[in-house]
């Protein structure tokens, strides 16, 4: 079962409680999840796949 069914909610929010925090926003929608919220970029690189 579901998050959102056994809560009855399609869309949470959560609280990162932390030095840094952050908000982030999810919504239920289909068989898909849409998250929401401000990031700061700590990482950047490339995957390189096979042929």
């Amino acid at each position: 079962m579901r998050w959102a069914e056994r809560l009855g909610k399609k869309i949470m929010t959560a609280r990162q409680i932390s030095r840094r925090g952050g908000d982030l926003a999810c919504e239920l929608k289909g068989d898909r999840v849409a998250i929401g919220g401000q990031a700061v970029k700590v990482l950047q690189g490339e995957f390189i796949l096979p042929d």
